[in-house]
């Protein structure tokens, strides 16, 4: 048995991680296990709550982990949506971050993400999650940490990428922000299952691949409104 604590989406094959793991060793059980548990918070011993995901509940590993006094674990059979909603809350948050960093305000945040959930349940359920999984802790209760949180690296892209930088520059760096690749594969992904990709399913969004460079744009007409968008705009 496996337990995969990745969230993505594998670009050569657009696979998710589980999907991957069942090919490597297809003899063995594979469930994932996601959800707002950031490493540092959960090693500090403080509340948390996440999501273990599979073909059938996996009791004897969810009542080891809820064991812990501070820790609490639901269990889930649609380890597909599970995933993707890891992989879309990534996405999400580079556009969460983008908006911090163009200081637009707590107001027009929340409306971005608010959007951003709508289309994160429109693209998951059109690729074969269940609607639930994303109003959940996989999808909008890691979107929140991920995107509020000061320690996620998907955020810091998205701030840094609206000061000016470019995203391959910065992923050069060093710095490991899932959503950059994995916003990548889910595109791709859509638009070989006839998704009539993102700008439709989700509505306020528009990913563009200029030059081998990922931007991502949520809320546009937010984004918009911001002084600094017209340097933004030249970049692509």
């Amino acid at each position: 048995t496996w337990v995969s604590l990745s969230k993505g989406v594998v670009l050569e094959t657009l696979s998710t991680p589980c999907q991957t793991l069942e090919k490597l060793f297809p003899s063995c059980e594979v469930f994932v296990l996601s959800g707002p548990t950031h490493a540092g918070s959960v090693a500090q011993g403080l509340p948390c709550a996440m999501v273990l995901a599979g073909s059938r509940p996996f009791l004897s590993l969810q009542e080891i982990l809820s064991r812990h006094a501070r820790m609490r674990v639901y269990s889930s059979v649609d380890r597909f949506g599970v995933e993707l909603a890891g992989a879309l809350k990534n996405a999400y948050a580079v556009a969460a971050g983008i908006c911090d960093g163009l200081q637009l305000g707590d107001n027009a945040k929340a409306a971005l993400l608010t959007r951003a959930l709508t289309e994160m349940v429109r693209l998951g359920v059109a690729l074969g999650g269940q609607p639930d999984t994303f109003l959940g802790l996989a999808g909008i209760g890691d979107l929140m940490a991920t995107s509020y949180g000061p320690w996620s690296r998907n955020r810091q892209l998205g701030e840094r990428v609206a000061a000016g930088q470019s995203p391959v520059d910065i992923i050069n760096t060093g710095l490991t922000a899932e959503g950059y690749r994995a916003t990548q594969g889910l595109l791709t992904l859509a638009q070989q299952k006839h998704i009539d990709a993102l700008s439709r399913l989700c509505p306020n969004a528009q990913i563009r691949l200029v030059d081998g460079e990922l931007f991502s744009w949520y809320g546009s007409r937010l984004i918009k409104s911001a002084p600094y968008f017209k340097r933004l705009l030249a970049m692509l």
